[in-house]
């Protein structure tokens, strides 16, 4: 089970997966406790410390001035940023900067960005010489709240989000709040999308901890990002802890994208995806609404919050709802190419079908939720 350092969501965290236990540090201003851990550690013969042309300037080189300090072997790779950069081509370019760095079995590789980072680094650290360590640094909000807990890597193919990957989890996650301070406003706002989500799926009182909470949220303070980086991660180590592997349980963590893939893939991958997770809650929670014990005053509880939030909650007008159900099929909880969701048992838990935590659905339920979920032209 999750156990924290200083009691209950003080302090920092530890996931029990047996030998691919790992902890999560927590704090601000971490990059100087990174360098000397590492050192102390001995967690790697050399680092390639891998970030995007994003976050090259703003963070990736002060951590590699830390590095410098402790002496530690390291190398800055940059990729070109945003989600086309966690493409096949990449990875390959990725891992041959490595093999010319002469990287071994004991190099390690530092992950600081955002999703798209950590996906891509994990998955080549996944890869490389048949698998070597790694430490995430994440530097968004969606980075912290979802794709750096769970040991899931990947890249995409024109086949989808996320289709070549696999599970390898992190030796440590670092969650500075500070990184994310020096986001674009607009940015920052789209990269809260996971925090509902999490509460819907697994914590009423989160839920409407960031109802009461969304002034101090959107302001950054600290204190305010160190609750919440610790509540999200909790909520989805405590269901990855029960299924590491995704036999059952851990499909709930993908609520609402079901439909949030299908978009990004229908917008070319430039949708930010946070903003395409908001819109996937909403049709989850209005499929939800139609087969289930889901309310409809529940739903305006999600849609409020998702846009006091700055995130949107409805398709545009133009957008076909048979498209992007088709587009659906191919995502990966799919079963024969017919789609399956997930869907909320009401805030702060899910429905779970006997076990298998995501169903089938008509498609004309589905295509109802879509429509509902469209703008007004």
């Amino acid at each position: 089970m999750v156990t924290w350092t200083d009691g209950d969501l003080h302090g920092d965290m530890r996931i029990d997966l047996g030998k691919n236990s790992y902890d999560v540090i927590f704090g601000q201003d971490l990059f100087p406790r990174i360098a000397r851990e590492m050192k102390e550690w001995g967690l790697g013969s050399k680092y390639a410390i891998v970030t995007d042309s994003n976050v090259e300037g703003l963070w990736a080189g002060k951590l590699a001035d830390c590095f410098k300090a402790e002496g530690l072997d390291h190398k800055v790779i940059v990729v070109p940023a945003g989600e086309q950069s966690k493409s096949r081509e990449m990875k390959a370019w990725l891992e041959d900067q490595m093999f010319e760095w002469e990287m071994d079995r004991k190099s390690a590789i530092v992950a600081i960005g955002g999703g798209m980072i950590g996906d891509l680094a994990g998955h080549v650290a996944s890869t490389f010489l048949r698998g070597i360590s790694y430490v995430n640094v994440p530097t968004t909000r969606l980075a912290m709240a979802d794709s750096a807990i769970g040991g899931k890597t990947g890249i995409d193919t024109p086949y989808g989000k996320n289709t070549i990957g696999a599970i390898w989890q992190p030796r440590r996650n670092y969650i500075d709040v500070n990184l994310v301070m020096t986001m674009a406003e607009q940015d920052y706002r789209n990269s809260g999308a996971e925090s509902p989500k999490h509460g819907i799926l697994g914590d009423a009182k989160y839920f409407e901890d960031q109802e009461k909470k969304v002034d101090r949220i959107l302001a950054r303070d600290p204190e305010t990002l160190l609750y919440i980086a610790r509540k999200d991660c909790q909520i989805k180590a405590t269901v990855v802890e029960e299924d590491e592997r995704e036999a059952g349980r851990r499909a709930i963590l993908n609520l609402g994208h079901t439909m949030a893939h299908s978009y990004e893939a229908m917008r070319g991958l430039e949708e930010h995806h946070g903003r395409c997770v908001s819109r996937g809650v909403m049709v989850a929670c209005r499929i939800a609404s139609m087969i289930g014990p889901w309310t409809p005053e529940e739903t305006e509880r999600v849609e409020t919050l998702y846009n006091r939030m700055g995130l949107p909650t409805t398709f545009p007008a133009d957008v076909s709802e048979e498209e992007l159900l088709a587009g659906a099929s191919g995502d990966k909880k799919s079963r024969g190419g017919k789609v399956r969701w997930c869907i909320p048992d009401g805030i702060g838990a899910m429905v779970p079908f006997g076990g298998a935590w995501t169903t089938e659905v008509d498609d004309e339920v589905a295509l109802e939720a879509i429509r509902q979920t469209k703008a007004n032209l």
